[in-house]
């Protein structure tokens, strides 16, 4: 098995435990702001997007 390939299946084997740590991080930071995840999710992109009005954000989803 090439290099690469070990890089690879260490990605695969680790990206589920980093996945899992960040939805960790992020329930506990919504809960510190004492908000649901799914506000915490909706600040997150008017602070990368800033104010955008009704259709503004699906039509960037693309």
């Amino acid at each position: 098995m090439s290099d690469r390939d070990e890089l690879v299946v260490a990605l695969v084997e680790e990206m589920p435990r980093f996945v899992s740590a960040s939805v960790r991080f992020q329930v506990a930071v919504a809960h510190q702001l004492g908000m649901p995840v799914t506000d915490l999710h909706a600040l997150g992109a008017l602070l990368e997007t800033g104010p955008v009005g009704a259709g503004g954000w699906p039509s960037s989803w693309g």
